[in-house]
């Protein structure tokens, strides 16, 4: 085995986008090296990574609103997504096969899909809170969001090409169950679980709440009554991970062999196979995996 191809195969698989002194910039998983990408962004706000690992996308507000930049991982092919909506755009979230995006805007306000390129926007519903991130179903047919309107937020779900918004419940947080079935938002401390063809409402977890599923489906997250990080079976729900910090927020690897959460003003890299764990003394609490090619 030559040198060249010994080096490549340690080489880190994944890297991670964070914020760091007005700058976006991303790192290799086991700490090595650092490469700005964006600069002048004094507002740290949350990053996303399509899943073909393509691209970036993160909230600017250099033009005095909100916009959403796509940019490669390399910081090139800077594009502004959403100029022509006038500002005030953010809470992108890629479909699963990273073609569209859907995303919250407040001219006039409510749940976009647009192309990733851009084009092709359309609002599907004037219900939306510009903070609470939209959730695709696996197979990219319906989306589920939330509104916050006098009494609270509340979950919706809607095809993804259009049509009438159902009303799921009180809630935040939504995301969909990996066979799309069901919708499993938070809710006063607890998960609670929403069939989308029986509308049956059910409690799925208590002293939990923010639940991802992991990009296989086999295991979901979520942060338990102490703030710490949970990592559990699908869909028994037994516990294989606990994190011994609080954590502010935390994301799955593509892969699904490992999350990354912020921790005591760093970003940790717990593997599930071997258990090691890798910090990042990076203090921000926005950040994404990328792939490393």
């Amino acid at each position: 085995m030559s040198f060249a191809v010994l080096l490549l195969l340690l080489a880190p698989q994944y890297r991670i986008a964070y914020w760091l002194n007005d700058a976006l910039w991303t790192m290799s998983t086991d700490g090595g090296f650092a490469r700005k990408i964006a600069d002048g962004l004094p507002y740290e706000r949350p990053i996303v990574s399509s899943p073909d690992g393509r691209r970036l996308i993160y909230w600017d507000h250099g033009a005095g609103h909100w916009d959403l930049i796509s940019v490669a991982p390399d910081g090139s092919d800077r594009r502004n997504l959403t100029t022509d909506l006038g500002g005030g755009c953010r809470s992108a979230v890629f479909s699963p096969d990273s073609s569209r995006i859907a995303f919250m805007c407040d001219g006039p306000n409510g749940l976009y899909v647009m192309k990733a390129d851009g084009s092709g926007k359309t609002r599907l519903s004037e219900l939306g809170h510009r903070d609470e991130p939209p959730a695709w179903s696996s197979d990219g047919k319906m989306i589920a969001w939330g509104d916050l309107a006098d009494s609270g937020m509340t979950v919706y779900v809607i095809s993804s090409a259009g049509g009438r918004p159902t009303r799921v419940g009180k809630g935040w947080g939504a995301v969909w169950t990996p066979d799309g079935t069901s919708v499993i938002y938070s809710v006063g401390g607890e998960l609670r679980r929403w069939n989308r063809s029986t509308a049956r409402d059910e409690r799925l977890l208590t002293g939990a709440t923010a639940a991802r599923f992991s990009p296989l489906g086999d295991r979901i997250a979520y942060t338990n009554a102490q703030g710490y990080v949970v990592v559990a079976k699908w869909p028994s729900l037994q516990a294989i991970f606990t994190s011994e910090k609080e954590s502010r927020s935390y994301a799955w690897s593509p892969d699904g062999g490992a999350i990354a959460f912020s921790s005591a003003n760093a970003i940790r890299v717990r593997s599930l196979a071997s258990s090691s764990e890798t910090l990042l003394p990076i203090p921000t609490n926005w950040f994404a995996w990328l792939r490393a090619n």
